[in-house]
């Protein structure tokens, strides 16, 4: 079934275009999908290039947060007992 109508696009292709022409638009319809594709597969990798940094920058914040509020809140022993006192 599938056979049948690319073969049947293709030979309403030829009468239309002719046989001169079309070699020359198939040429150009296959640079136009390769650049399209090109230009989808460099969109993918530069979000994900992003999506890697932003959870970089988030893993390395909130790890650098927890940190500092460790060490705020920290008691040691020897502040427990100047507290005592």
């Amino acid at each position: 079934m599938f056979d049948i109508k690319i073969m049947v696009i293709l030979v309403a292709a030829l009468i239309l275009i002719g046989p001169d022409k079309l070699p020359d638009i198939a040429r150009t319809v296959g640079k136009f999908i390769r650049m399209f594709n090109n230009a989808k597969e460099e969109m993918e990798r530069s979000i994900k290039a992003d999506m890697f940094a932003t959870e970089e920058t988030t893993k390395v914040f909130t790890d650098t947060r927890a940190s500092l509020a460790s060490s705020l809140y920290d008691t040691s022993p020897d502040d427990e007992e100047d507290e005592e006192e």
